[in-house]
């Protein structure tokens, strides 16, 4: 008679298991996640990321992946690609500055630096990233700039702005004034 009783627990519990063990195996044939586990933000800096990473776990909190673009190629870093790429938090919106290169055969990517933007900032606000003018045109600046109802074709209101600069690696932070307008990637949309 126990024997009986356990055997119907097991079959009880196998039909319970059974359709969790196939819905787990489904999930991770249909999409294979990467991630990264870090103790800080700033545990990022100089590691190199696993090629097609989508989020980062910082202790209790999560980073999204959002994409990002690369640099162009500029003739003082021939070997060298830079990025940038965006990742999001619950409250905090970052950027990473990322150095790729060829090892081995292989393609590689390090943070070299990490911008961290409060989400509190956006408030009226909107990010421009590739399309400011100080002097030049110039990719390497982001900014912060008030958004101006009417879609106009340029920001001239620049609250923040860093250069990504190439050659220390690091987010620089730039008087505001320095950079004259940000291109308004939406104009005409």
């Amino acid at each position: 008679m126990q024997m009986q009783t356990a055997f119907l627990k097991l079959v009880q519990l196998r039909k319970f298991f059974i359709p969790i063990l196939l819905l787990l195996a489904f999930s991770k044939s249909k999409a294979q996640h990467k991630s990264l586990s870090v103790t800080s933000i700033e545990a990022l800096k100089d590691q190199y990321l696993p090629s097609s990473i989508d989020s980062i776990f910082i202790g209790h909190s999560i980073l999204i992946n959002g994409g990002g673009y690369m640099l162009k190629a500029d003739t003082a870093f021939q070997q060298v690609q830079y990025s940038i790429s965006y990742w999001s938090g619950e409250k905090v919106i970052y950027r990473f500055f990322i150095k790729s290169a060829i090892v081995n055969g292989m393609k590689k990517e390090v943070v070299t630096d990490v911008l961290t933007i409060s989400k509190a900032a956006f408030k009226g606000y909107s990010l421009v990233e590739q399309s400011c003018y100080a002097d030049t045109w110039d990719e390497e600046i982001i900014s912060l700039v008030k958004d101006v109802k009417g879609n106009p074709a340029y920001f001239y209101q620049i609250k923040k702005a860093w250069r990504a600069n190439r050659k220390t690696g690091k987010f620089e932070k730039l008087d505001p004034a320095r950079v004259k307008k940000c291109g308004n990637e939406s104009y005409g949309v």
